[in-house]
């Protein structure tokens, strides 16, 4: 019916819904405050700060302070120090990769708490950096690796999981931002990744993988009811993922530590010279029970074990200079044992051709 007043009344329209300003404020309802992201933020924060404090460059930290202060190592890790998973998480390497993180992790990072609850975002956040530690262990064990981005890509992927699910309940101009800068965030450091070396791409994609994965188990529908039962599926997430990531370490196999064990070899050769200043038969007791016995299980090791690029190639020629040296350390003992010039003579050349090879290898020249 018309207004006799106001005779143009029916002729307007309501004004339909504004289904953005709608959703933030359903957001904000289901989750009033998102403080997670900002904690987490103040955390990393604090620690690179600490980092500098005791010295460590802030634009390029030494693998040596990055070990120190807990980042991702393989040989360590996988040696009992688990607890580098997690403190990884909150490492960063320079000034430039924190600050590229951390601003990443405040643009997605606040409206990804707010869809999932204060509790689902710790617990998919935490999860996700996790597994893509895991990762990076299990693909390249002697790469050092640091950063949130793991855990940053691993939004991403929860974001994509969670739309998989509810995507109706997000409106158009929100997913098309998230769509736009998912495809930029993802593409940028896959690309980046690809063209540098030292970029630790399978915490990247392990974090991507597992986020989206758990997106897919924890998301739920944007209602009132849903949210009345946030905390039995962020609990049961919680668990399992735990659960799993608790599983991995207990299969995943014990890296070795090339450098470590490169050291050992360099201490046992000194014991040798040392050895050989009192007489040819200490030098032949020093061999035989104490020298060559830990050589072999050293030699052992690094035969056995498969690394990737250069590392591989370090690994290659380390095994075989000991193969060489330990060849000639036999050669001697035998001689000495039987009496037999022929096999002193041989086990010497091989001394001198292992000598040689090491010197090759970091570029000195027998003169030297």
């Amino acid at each position: 019916m018309s207004d006799p007043e106001n005779p143009i009344a029916t002729e307007i329209a309501p004004a339909p819904p504004n289904r953005l300003l709608e959703f933030r404020r359903q957001l904000e309802t289901l989750t009033p405050h998102a403080w997670v992201t900002p904690a987490l933020i103040a955390i990393n924060v604090a620690v690179f700060a600490a980092m500098l404090a005791t010295g460590v460059h802030w634009m390029s930290p030494t693998i040596a302070d990055l070990i120190k202060w807990g980042a991702d190592y393989g040989p360590r890790t996988t040696a009992g120090e688990w607890w580098r998973l997690g403190s990884s998480m909150f490492l960063h390497i320079g000034i430039i990769h924190i600050a590229f993180n951390m601003v990443v992790l405040w643009d997605i990072g606040r409206f990804t708490e707010r869809l999932l609850g204060n509790a689902g975002f710790l617990i998919v956040y935490l999860l996700s950096g996790l597994f893509g530690s895991l990762a990076s262990v299990l693909v390249n064990p002697n790469v050092t690796s640091a950063g949130a981005s793991g855990a940053v890509f691993g939004l991403y992927g929860v974001l994509l999981g969670f739309l998989l699910r509810n995507r109706a309940s997000i409106p158009r101009e929100v997913l098309t931002k998230l769509q736009k800068n998912a495809v930029v965030f993802i593409g940028y450091n896959v690309l980046y990744g690809l063209s540098k070396q030292g970029i630790d791409m399978s915490a990247h994609i392990g974090g991507l993988v597992s986020g989206f994965v758990l997106g897919v188990a924890i998301a739920q529908p944007l209602t009132d009811a849903a949210r009345a039962m946030r905390w039995r599926r962020d609990l049961t997430v919680g668990v399992l993922g735990a659960v799993l990531v608790v599983g991995m370490c207990a299969v995943l196999p014990r890296a070795l530590d090339l450098q470590a064990e490169a050291a050992k070899s360099d201490a046992l050769v000194a014991r040798v010279n040392q050895a050989v200043k009192k007489g040819d038969a200490e030098t032949m007791r020093v061999l035989e029970n104490e020298v060559l016995p830990e050589w072999r299980s050293i030699h052992a090791k690094m035969d056995a074990a498969r690394m990737r690029g250069d590392v591989e190639k370090t690994r290659q020629n380390l095994t075989k200079y000991m193969a060489l040296r330990q060849t000639g350390w036999e050669l001697l003992l035998d001689g000495a044992k039987s009496n037999d010039p022929a096999k002193i003579t041989a086990g010497g050349a091989k001394q001198k051709e292992a000598d040689a090879f090491i010197k090759s290898l970091s570029g000195k020249k027998d003169d030297e």
